[in-house]
């Protein structure tokens, strides 16, 4: 999940895809507020509820799964 407003409209869009059934992985820097204290607070309260809390680069490594997969080359000339 990526979107303004950590503390509001992501953390609601968070919330109910949780209740999905769905596992959320949340990009915490590509998500904001305007409010930094309302960010921080915002990424902690989820990450203590479980969301996955990671980074674009991070996702983006896993879902590339290896050295061998077709989107290595690709992904790593975008994260120089």
């Amino acid at each position: 999940v990526a979107g303004v407003e950590t503390h509001v409209c992501v953390r609601q869009t968070v919330y109910d895809l949780r209740e999905m059934g769905k596992t959320v992985y949340l990009a915490a820097d590509a998500v904001g507020s305007r409010n930094p204290a309302d960010h921080r607070l915002a990424l902690e309260e989820m990450a203590r509820d479980k969301v996955l809390v990671t980074s674009v680069e991070a996702m983006a490594w896993e879902m590339a799964r290896s050295a061998e997969s077709a989107y290595f080359k690709p992904l790593l000339s975008l994260l120089k």
